[in-house]
């Protein structure tokens, strides 16, 4: 049987994207673009003020994910065309 310290982070996780605006299909959405561009292990959180933040786990995949940005900008407008910019930060992304 898990921990109430190993079941609260993963409650918390599935709590926040809902908070943040985002529905399932744009979740989904973005996280086969993060798959196509070699994001795996990146996150995105919710759209606020016509902007999404990507967490990632590495300067590596920071910088990765910055010469990436343009290409997954792009294809996010497609689902959600108010999106106007990504903000991406290292930080905990699983």
């Amino acid at each position: 049987m898990d921990s109430i310290k190993d079941i609260i982070p993963g409650v918390i996780e599935k709590m926040v994207p809902r908070r943040a605006g985002v529905s399932q299909r744009q979740e989904q959405s973005w996280q086969n673009i993060l798959e196509k561009n070699g994001l795996k292990s990146a996150r995105l959180i919710g759209p606020g003020a016509g902007k999404i933040l990507m967490v990632v786990d590495s300067p590596a995949r920071l910088y990765h994910a910055r010469t990436r940005k343009a290409v997954i900008l792009r294809q996010i407008q497609k689902d959600a065309p108010e999106v106007q910019d990504i903000t991406i930060k290292i930080g905990k992304a699983a």
